[in-house]
């Protein structure tokens, strides 16, 4: 079981096949179910843009074309810009939260954004946690997406938080990494920010299965950073692994309890079945015992009017 930090809410506002929701996340595992086209596989899109920003987002969705990040937006009439917001819900302690994510534009525009309860935003900065979940009610005002600059001024009035948005991702990837919500620092370079949205990437639609996997196989015989990705990816595959086999395992034991219990049913229902048939018997048998004693009944009168 994940324990501290973990994604509590992934919200979506003004995201095409999501709309406005709040998806709450289990302390072990989540799964999302659906028909094709239901919009699955863009969770892995919104967490990739969450974490990696739009420089170098891709989609693994298959497609007639690559899927851009603007295109996420959910479209209105007209021909206006949309805007439209993904962020994540981080429990840092026990019912004590962050917000992080990423604000869109039809336009193209994209800026990355952290709530808190303090202020100060440098990149050393440990983020100050508030005890309210917020999800996409209360990042409306009127039923409305607001641009990313009237949405602080929304946060700060309505519930005394902080919001700071940023186009470059830099400072924004450097206090995830201080704050312990990104294993490794993306701010050290570009190259490490695209080798890390590889790696996510991977995760998307690819097997786990490293040694097949030509995306990953290609980034690492780069420099000493490239290997610590590496290192890190490949504990991280293995706990995942460790994840699966329990959780099948689990399913499997799942599987024998309902077997069981569908036998012990079969079981009590014969035993109810047997209770109701031997009571029939024995109200049968108390009948015909009565009426033969009646008749016994009936020939003494008999004999003792005749002798009489």
């Amino acid at each position: 079981m994940k324990d501290y930090p973990r994604i509590r809410r992934l919200s979506t506002l003004g995201i095409i096949r999501h709309q406005h929701f709040d998806y709450e996340f289990g302390p072990f595992r989540t799964d999302f179910v659906g028909e094709g086209g239901a919009g699955k596989s863009m969770i892995s899109d919104l967490l990739q843009l969450i974490f990696v920003g739009v420089r170098y987002f891709h989609s693994p969705t298959k497609g007639s074309g690559p899927r851009e990040a603007k295109t996420l937006v959910l479209r209105s009439e007209g021909k206006g810009t949309d805007m439209g917001y993904a962020f994540l819900s981080l429990e840092l302690k026990k019912n004590q939260y962050v917000i992080v994510g990423i604000y869109l534009e039809s336009s193209g525009a994209a800026e990355m954004f952290i709530v808190q309860k303090g202020n100060n935003f440098e990149a050393d900065t440990k983020l100050a946690t508030f005890g309210q979940l917020l999800g996409v009610a209360e990042f409306q005002r009127d039923n409305s997406i607001l641009p990313i600059n009237e949405l602080r001024d929304h946060i700060i009035d309505n519930f005394n938080l902080t919001c700071e948005s940023w186009e470059r991702t830099q400072t924004y990837h450097k206090i995830l990494f201080n704050n312990d919500i990104l294993p490794l620092d993306l701010s050290v370079s570009n190259q490490a920010l695209h080798n890390y949205a590889r790696i996510v990437q991977a995760f998307s639609r690819e097997s786990l299965d490293m040694d097949k996997s030509a995306s990953l196989q290609s980034f690492l015989f780069g420099d000493e950073k490239e290997r610590e990705f590496y290192n890190r990816f490949e504990t991280t595959v293995e706990e995942l692994q460790g994840d699966e086999k329990q959780f099948q395992d689990n399913v499997a034991e799942i599987d024998k309890l309902k077997i069981k219990q569908q036998k012990l049913s079969g079981l009590l229902d014969l035993k109810v079945l047997k209770e109701r048939l031997f009571k029939d018997y024995i109200e049968a048998e108390y009948d015909f015992l009565g009426q033969q004693q009646d008749g016994v009944f009936k020939e003494l009168e008999e004999l003792i009017l005749k002798y009489e």
